[in-house]
C-alpha cells in the first residue's frame, strides 16, 4: 500500500526536530518529503530525505509565505500533504485554508478554534467548561491585579505567557518561576516590556516524570482515530521545558480526559495534550494543548500507534493499519538529553547509574539516526559551536577581572 500512496509529496513545514522526524517517517519508507524553512540551519534541513526550500520569515509576512507556498503547490503532480509542526504555521494553514486546498491536502482545525487554543486565557475557559481539571491560574490586567493574586496565589507559582509560542521565541523559555512576591513583581515588570499577556499559575508539586501526555488523531467530528499516552521522563530546560526523554505508557484515565476534551471541543487533526498529576488531590491536571504534532511524536512510531502515518494514509485516502500499542517504549533526543542530564545532576537528582539505567529500552533516537548522520553531526558542530563561544566568554571576563584587579593593586 505504501508504494501506492507514495506520489503524494508530505510538505513539512518548520524543520525543528519535530519536523525532522516527520521527514525520516516517511524517508524510511521511501516517500521524499519537501523541507521548508526560513532559517538555514535549522536540523531537518540536511536529512537525506528532504528536498529543501527556503521560505520568507513567516512572522514578517503572511502574504509572502502564502504566495513562496502556493508557488510550490502549483509544480507539483497531485494534492501535497501539509504538516505544520509548529504553532505559527499551524495558525498559519487555519487561517488561509481555502486558498491552500487548491494545491494540498491537510487537517486543522478551524482557525476560530485554534485561535482559542493558542490563547491561554481561552483554552482553559474551554477546559472549564468540559470539566477538565487545571492549575490554579490568575490573569491579571495591571499591578493591583498583581498585587492581589500575590495574597491568594501560593509560591513558588510561574509567570506565563498567554501566547507561549510568542514569548518562548524572544525569550527561550516556556515560563519563569518566582519564589516569593518580590520576585513576583520584579519578574512581573521584566516581562511586560516583552510582552503584555500574561497569566499567573500555581506550580503542582512533583517530579517531572509526573508529566503526561496525551496524542491522538482526530477525525473531522473530533473522534480519535489512533490514541497515544506516555509520560515525561526528562525535560530541557529541566522542570519547565519539552521532553528529551519519555516513554510510552498506557492510561487509561489520561485517554479518557483528552478524548473527552477533544470530542467537546470538536477537535479535529492531530493534537497533543500535556497533563500532570497532583500529588495533593490524585489527578491529571491540564497544562497545555498542543493543536499539531508534538516533539516527541516519533514514539508514537515504535509504540504501534504511527499518528503522524496515520494522518497521511487519511488525507489519501487510505485505511489507517491496524495498531497495538506497546508499553515502556523509550524516545531520546540525544544532544538536548545530554545537557540537561547535567543539570539534573548538578542539582543532585539524577546519579551517573541513574542516567545509565535511564538509558534502557531507548527504541528511538530523535536526532542521531544511522542511515540519516548529517543532522546529528550538524547538531554536534552546532553545540560545540556554543560551548566554546561561552569558554572564550569566560576567559575573556577572567582576564578583564584579573586585569581590573592588577590595576586596582597598583594604584593603591
Amino acid at each position: 500500500m505504501e508504494n501506492r500512496i507514495a506520489y503524494k509529496k508530505p510538505i513539512v513545514l518548520d524543520l525543528c526536530i519535530t519536523g525532522l522526524g516527520v521527514i525520516r517517517n516517511f524517508g524510511e519508507r521511501g516517500i521524499r518529503s519537501i523541507g521548508i524553512d526560513s532559517d538555514i540551519r535549522q536540523v531537518g534541513r540536511f536529512s537525506r530525505y528532504c528536498d529543501f526550500y527556503k521560505s520568507p520569515v513567516l512572522e514578517e509576512s503572511d502574504e509572502e509565505f502564502l504566495s513562496f507556498l502556493l508557488s510550490i503547490g502549483k509544480d507539483l503532480e497531485s494534492h501535497g500533504i501539509l504538516f505544520p509542526v509548529s504553532d505559527k504555521h499551524v495558525r498559519f494553514v487555519a487561517e488561509h485554508q481555502e486558498m491552500l486546498k487548491k494545491y494540498f491536502r491537510f487537517k486543522v482545525a478551524p482557525i476560530e478554534l485554534i485561535n482559542k487554543i493558542l490563547n491561554k486565557q481561552e483554552m482553559y475557559r474551554m477546559a472549564e467548561d468540559c470539566g477538565i481539571p487545571f492549575p490554579i491560574t490568575y490573569f491579571p490586567k495591571n499591578e493591583e491585579d498583581l498585587r492581589n493574586i500575590a495574597q491568594d496565589i501560593g509560591f513558588p507559582c510561574a509567570i506565563k505567557p498567554i501566547y507561549s509560542h510568542l514569548l518562548t521565541s524572544k525569550i527561550n523559555r516556556k515560563l519563569i518561576p518566582v519564589a516569593n512576591k518580590a520576585e513576583l513583581m520584579s519578574e512581573y515588570q521584566k516581562i511586560l516590556s516583552i510582552d503584555s499577556k500574561v497569566m499567573i499559575q500555581e506550580i503542582i508539586p512533583g517530579a517531572d516524570n509526573q508529566i503526561f501526555i496525551y496524542i491522538a488523531y482526530c477525525s473531522d467530528k473530533g473522534i480519535p482515530q489512533g490514541i497515544f499516552t506516555g509520560r515525561k521522563l526528562r525535560q530541557s530546560p529541566i522542570h519547565y521545558g519539552t521532553a528529551c526523554l519519555a516513554e510510552s505508557l498506557w492510561l487509561p484515565e489520561v485517554a479518557e480526559l483528552g478524548t473527552h476534551f477533544l470530542r467537546a471541543i470538536a477537535y479535529h487533526g492531530i493534537g497533543g495534550i500535556e497533563f500532570k498529576k497532583d500529588p495533593r488531590d490524585g489527578k491529571f491536571k491540564l497544562m497545555e494543548i498542543n493543536a499539531r504534532l508534538v516533539q516527541w511524536h516519533g514514539i508514537t512510531k515504535v509504540a504501534g500507534t504511527d499518528l503522524c502515518f496515520a494522518q497521511y494514509l487519511d488525507l489519501t485516502g487510505h485505511p489507517a493499519p491496524p495498531s497495538q500499542f506497546v508499553d515502556n517504549i523509550k524516545w531520546i533526543y540525544l544532544k538536548s538529553d545530554l545537557i540537561s542530564s547535567f543539570k539534573y545532576m548538578r542539582e543532585g537528582s539524577l546519579s551517573i547509574t541513574g542516567w545509565i539505567s535511564s538509558l534502557k529500552n531507548i527504541q528511538y533516537v530523535a536526532d542521531m539516526v544511522f542511515t540519516d548522520p548529517l543532522p546529528f553531526i550538524v547538531s554536534l558542530l552546532e553545540l560545540s559551536r556554543i560551548a566554546l563561544r561561552k569558554i572564550i566568554l569566560r576567559i575573556s571576563v577572567a582576564g578583564i577581572k584579573g586585569s581590573l584587579r592588577r590595576f586596582i593593586g597598583s594604584k593603591y
